[in-house]
């Protein structure tokens, strides 16, 4: 679990893209993220590899 540590809107404005193209990416790739108290955590690995980026993105 402690992979999904980027909560939505750090994986979103880390990576520069809009709220609403991250939630389709996370409904294309399920993998990307889990739910968790209702609120989404991303994996910032699995998010740079469906990027296709080298990028570290880092938790706040």
């Amino acid at each position: 679990m402690n992979e999904y540590c980027l909560t939505a809107a750090e994986a979103a404005e880390q990576t520069g893209i809009e709220m609403a193209d991250l939630q389709a990416l996370i409904a294309g790739h399920p993998q990307l993220a889990v739910e968790v108290n209702g609120a989404q955590r991303i994996a910032p690995a699995q998010l740079a590899a469906v990027l296709g980026t080298d990028a570290i993105l880092l938790a706040a």
